[in-house]
């Protein structure tokens, strides 16, 4: 049981960790995000 929890509170972290990195990538693009070479290729 102590396992099934761990795991879980683990795929929760890396979860948060990923919306909290894209969240802060979004900050430090700014307004012009849209216009970057790096996120138009990829979309």
């Amino acid at each position: 049981m102590l396992l099934f929890v761990s795991a879980v509170k683990l795929v929760a972290e890396i979860a948060l960790m990923a919306l909290a990195g894209q969240f802060l990538l979004g900050l430090l693009a700014g307004q012009k995000r849209d216009t970057n070479l790096s996120t138009s290729c990829c979309r």
